[in-house]
């Protein structure tokens, strides 16, 4: 069970360090199935699961970029 929860932890940093750098590259934030700030598995078309996931990753990049 560990596994799963470190596989699932891992692939999220990933896709959280790609959404940054795209973000930071001024490139649009493109779907990747699972929600950018929660990671729950989404359509293809979405990139987040609801306006609060949306909001909340929204709050994240502001303050990296406020710290960079």
């Amino acid at each position: 069970m560990a596994d799963e929860f470190d596989r699932a932890s891992d692939i999220e940093m990933a896709e959280r360090e790609f959404a940054i750098k795209n973000v930071r590259q001024g490139k649009k934030i493109e779907a990747t199935g699972h929600c950018l700030y929660c990671n729950a598995e989404l359509p293809n078309q979405k990139r987040w699961c609801d306006e609060w996931c949306r909001d909340e990753w929204q709050i994240e990049q502001d303050a990296k970029k406020r710290r960079w």
